[in-house]
């Protein structure tokens, strides 16, 4: 993951410390050497003073970054590593943004990109259009995690995609299940008509076979109504075709 800011080393902040000190002390000695004024060291060791302070404030600042930086960047990789777990994950090593892949069915995949940098803030999520057009909407904005976010106790990363991954596969399932449903219905209107016309010309056993098959797709289909208007529509073809 690359991290933008800079980056500081122990050596180079006392490194740092070493060479305003060591031209201080060259002063000094030019000092007792006569080969500056006086008025002249004390400018310059006062310019010196206030540069080492300047330095040594920025070194306690940038420790503090560096501290901050890598309490985060492991915070982070803990995420990553607990995501790994559950689903395949790839990691940009250049933008620091993770790709996850999600299967609905044996058929249909997804892959969503998240940047997690910002941890424990909430992450950004990546949704593509395939997945905003096939579901008809953002289904991300409801997700209950996101909405419950703590940045003082954020959950586990892994929550928000594991949620995400339930929405997914009900909402594929459910879409299934009614083009599954539209289906059944349009063969039972067809088996209806088959049934009907079997039955204006004489040909019960036919009729009987035809209102079994449309009694079935009722029970299928929940349909209390017309499972009891077919079965009966079979014992009234079974009595014709015993006459």
């Amino acid at each position: 993951m690359v991290n933008n800011e800079k980056r500081v080393t122990k050596t180079g902040l006392t490194k740092a410390v070493e060479r305003l000190e060591n031209a201080l002390k060259s002063f000094k000695e030019d000092f007792d050497s006569k080969n500056i004024t006086q008025d002249d060291f004390e400018s310059k060791k006062v310019n010196l003073l206030e540069e080492i302070k300047k330095t040594k404030g920025e070194i306690l600042e940038l420790k503090d970054q560096l501290s901050v930086r890598n309490e985060r960047e492991k915070l982070i990789l803990e995420q990553l590593n607990l995501l790994s777990k559950h689903f395949q994950t790839d990691v940009d090593e250049d933008t620091g943004i993770a790709t996850i892949y999600f299967s609905v069915s044996l058929d249909t995949h997804f892959d969503i990109d998240v940047d997690c940098s910002r941890y424990p803030e909430p992450p950004y999520i990546f949704i593509p259009q395939t997945i905003i057009d096939f579901f008809d909407g953002d289904i991300v904005s409801e997700l209950k995690t996101l909405k419950k976010w703590s940045i003082k106790k954020p959950p586990p990363l892994v929550d928000i995609f594991k949620e995400l991954e339930r929405k997914l596969v009900e909402i594929f399932q459910f879409e299934n299940e009614v083009i599954d449903d539209r289906d059944k219905m349009a063969r039972r209107r067809k088996l209806i008509g088959l049934a009907r016309n079997a039955e204006n010309e004489g040909d019960f056993e036919e009729a009987f076979s035809l209102y079994e098959s449309i009694v079935e797709i009722s029970q299928e289909l929940k349909d209390k109504k017309n499972y009891l208007k077919y079965k009966k529509k079979m014992q009234e073809v079974e009595a014709h075709a015993e006459q």
